[in-house]
């Protein structure tokens, strides 16, 4: 299972969003805001479990962030269908951010 990604450039910063969980992830690129957000979804998830409480894990962000996401990657689709550079696009990137598995060392990493 994924989350979907949403990348937004905040003046000197990248903030990576998980939509579906509401958390945020900051770095100087955006895949160190991917990295910082992936340690917190870990964490999240961990906690959540620890405590019996997976719904917690799951709450949405802002509607406004889910349309500029469906929107974006729809834009990134069409330009990689007719081979076009994502240009025009350098404050946003999408992407997807795989849900750590209990059994996974991800996982347990963050347990540990």
């Amino acid at each position: 299972m994924t989350i979907n990604v949403l990348g937004i450039r905040e003046d000197d910063a990248w903030c990576a969003i998980a939509l579906e969980m509401s958390l945020r992830g900051y770095g100087e690129t955006f895949d160190e805001a991917l990295d910082e957000l992936n340690r917190a979804v870990e964490a999240q998830i961990s906690f959540a479990v620890q405590h019996d409480n997976v719904d917690q894990v799951f709450i949405p962000a802002e509607p406004h962030y889910f349309k500029l996401y469906a929107d974006l990657k729809r834009e990134t689709l069409k330009r990689r269908l007719l081979d076009l550079e994502a240009t025009g696009l350098p404050d946003y990137r999408v992407g997807d951010l795989l849900l750590p598995e209990p059994s996974g060392a991800a996982f347990r990493r963050a347990v540990a």
